[in-house]
């Protein structure tokens, strides 16, 4: 009962920041839509921004979820979510804060970025030194895109960044990065 008061608590949230920014929004008008006390709402939240929080950490949770057949196949299945969600998506920007919604994309994105650095094409392999550098310097670089991406309004252009990520990764000068074929790694520490 407790979880699916919560989920019906965020989705009259994501209903009303469909039609009007989060400053505008009470807990009355939650708990109005989605038929449960105050009581029951502060059971669950401190207030509006908490519920705000909860819900877009299980929104970033079920993006992660959703089964795909690469990384970049998922985060393009995230950024459709972002596109149909855009109302919910700009008021947690708007809301939460930079540093939270950036914490909250790479804890999503990082897992991908592994997922994508370890699927590597077949002679390739990634230096086992670099690969938390190279984890952390490709989800930056998508977190990083995605900000930039919703500060502007979240026009089309994020696709094509994605895919230049993708294909960075896996089809660019690799071993000027941080990948080499594979037995090369030998080589270059005896030298």
């Amino acid at each position: 009962m407790s979880a699916k008061t919560k989920y019906a608590l965020s989705a009259a949230l994501q209903e009303l920041l469909n039609h009007m920014t989060l400053d505008h929004i009470t807990v009355k008008d939650i708990v109005d839509r989605a038929h449960v006390s105050r009581q029951t709402f502060y059971y669950h939240f401190s207030d509006v921004y908490d519920l705000l929080e909860w819900s877009f950490h299980e929104a970033v949770e079920e993006l992660c979820s959703v089964p795909a057949e690469s990384w970049r196949d998922r985060l393009l299945i995230a950024v459709d979510y972002l596109r149909a969600n855009r109302s919910f998506v700009m008021n947690v920007y708007h809301s939460l804060g930079l540093s939270q919604v950036a914490r909250g994309l790479e804890q999503a994105i990082r897992p991908l970025v592994r997922d994508g650095l370890q699927n590597l094409p077949v002679g390739w392999k990634i230096d086992q030194i670099d690969e938390e550098f190279a984890a952390s310097f490709f989800t930056y670089g998508v977190v990083g895109s995605i900000i930039r991406w919703l500060d502007a309004g979240m026009p089309e252009e994020l696709d094509r960044v994605i895919n230049d990520i993708h294909n960075l990764i896996h089809i660019g000068k690799q071993d000027d990065l941080f990948l080499i074929r594979e037995g090369e790694y030998n080589d270059q520490k005896t030298m």
